[in-house]
């Protein structure tokens, strides 16, 4: 099974990475290459290029990869499921979109609702994030 090792923002950091992989004797893969090809801003809206490795080499190719540092868990975590895959929607988009058709002008509310990808959990988050 293929797990993620680490993300990066450009190709050639993924090439640089996947040449001491392959140097050491690890089998690795980059996932979202074609993608980048494609367009290199897809990059940043994948969240990094993934590059993937066989489970079983995880604690070898951390050691020869070395000053890189592994993917971190996400800001938010399921409290179901434990999953760091979570959809954060600071503002509700139903009442946005239904304003939008009845007065013309997109009203937004504070929502601040996590949702996760993997089992569909749905929790209010509590705590008040900076706005971007």
């Amino acid at each position: 099974m293929m797990i993620t090792l680490t993300k990066v923002s450009y190709i050639h950091e993924a090439d640089m990475i996947c040449m001491k992989l392959t140097e050491a004797g690890i089998e690795n893969f980059i996932a979202d290459e074609a993608l980048t090809f494609i367009n290199p801003l897809y990059s940043g809206a994948l969240g990094g290029i993934r590059i993937q490795i066989d489970a079983n080499d995880l604690e070898e190719a951390r050691a020869v990869i070395g000053d890189e540092q592994p993917v971190e868990t996400g800001i938010f975590q399921c409290p179901k499921c434990a999953s760091d895959s979570i959809e954060y929607e600071n503002i509700s988009k139903r009442s946005a979109f239904l304003s939008l058709l009845l007065i013309n002008m997109p009203l937004t509310w504070k929502k601040r609702t996590c949702t996760c990808r993997n089992c569909g959990h749905r929790w209010k988050d509590k705590q008040p994030h900076p706005e971007k």
